[in-house]
């Protein structure tokens, strides 16, 4: 579900309660089934946009202790992502397959109820939106204002059932939490409704005009014509987007010279231009790299309603929209789409 994660941080997951013991640091460990050799375990912090990296051994064992400033919702990657909730005076065990994160991991230990509960949550989330998220979104409005109610409700009850272990400000932020939910939901909904709109596959797709290209000069979207158009919209900043470099770096060589341009997007502001540059070259980026013009409020990145990054967009030889938001590098879904296409 390579949306849920997005949706959970856009939608605001709650901290855990900062009074769980008087110790000034987390203690996180657990047990990888299938290791991948030589891969840490990250947790990023959406908030600080920093990234802590935990060495996993061979045997798929992990530890390390964090001395946090406040409890913190970490965006967990691996071979998949999901969400570790974290407070001071936490000892949180996990254990997960590499293979299939999503359906063997576990919590346990001090701050395991409230990992459970974000867990569920998570899952509940999944469940509403589905396989096809633009689908989703794309709902008429009572009949989603109706899916989103029984999702709160849901969530609401399970909440209830855990107040005890949860604590009381825990509960009252999550409460609290509800109605900012819907109203982001439906903020997404009229989003979505706008898309369909507006970048349906076959339309013309936005323009960019003279972006600073990383070798030298300036590109627009006009000189790709009469080649598939895959473009990465990205930044240094992004976790998210940095995990989808090795794949991404591995797709190009897989298509180098065929009738497809990889075009990777960074909306880095300018000042952090150098950072842009000395990132590609640290490594290995291929393909064609372009600095925005004016970052997220860039044209072309408001005109594909960009709220979270990366974001893959794939167009055809004449400029016209074949996705406004395909899979990503690491998921094979993308390369079946490609051979659909016959590229």
């Amino acid at each position: 579900m390579k949306k849920i994660l997005a949706a959970a941080v856009l939608f605001g997951l709650i901290s855990c309660n900062e009074t769980q013991g008087q110790k000034d640091y987390a203690k996180i460990s657990g047990k990888i089934t299938n290791p991948v050799e030589g891969q840490a375990f990250r947790l990023f912090n959406p908030e600080t946009s920093k990234t802590r990296l935990l060495t996993v051994d061979k045997d798929g064992n992990f530890n390390d202790t964090l001395h946090l400033k406040k409890s913190t919702s970490f965006s967990a990657t691996y071979t998949g992502y999901f969400g570790v909730e974290l407070a001071n005076g936490m000892d949180l065990k996990l254990n997960f397959d590499s293979k299939n994160i999503g359906k063997t991991i576990t919590f346990s230990g001090d701050g395991s109820v409230a990992n459970n509960y974000m867990r569920e949550k998570s899952k509940s989330l999944g469940k509403l939106i589905g396989e096809d998220y633009k689908g989703f979104f794309g709902t008429e409005k009572a009949q989603f204002d109706k899916a989103v109610d029984e999702h709160i409700a849901k969530v609401s009850s399970l909440l209830n059932d855990n107040a005890n272990e949860l604590g009381t400000a825990f509960v009252a932020r999550e409460k609290a939490a509800f109605a900012d939910f819907k109203k982001d939901m439906q903020v997404q909904n009229d989003k979505q409704l706008k898309i369909d709109k507006n970048l349906k596959p076959g339309m013309m797709s936005p323009q960019f005009t003279n972006y600073e290209d990383y070798k030298s000069g300036k590109k627009s979207l006009t000189d790709f014509k009469g080649k598939y158009v895959f473009i990465d919209l990205w930044a240094t900043w992004c976790g998210p987007c940095k995990y989808e470099v090795p794949f991404l770096i591995d797709l190009e060589k897989k298509y180098h010279g065929k009738n497809i341009e990889f075009v990777s997007i960074s909306i880095d502001r300018q000042k952090d231009k150098e950072k842009w540059k000395k990132m590609i070259a640290k490594e290995g980026m291929t393909g064609t790299h372009l600095l925005a013009d004016n970052e997220i409020d860039s044209d072309f990145v408001k005109a594909y309603y960009v709220e979270a990054i990366p974001q893959f967009i794939l167009l055809d030889p004449q400029g016209k929209i074949v996705s406004n938001n395909t899979a990503r590098p690491s998921e094979p879904e993308l390369i079946e789409l490609f051979d659909s296409l016959g590229i």
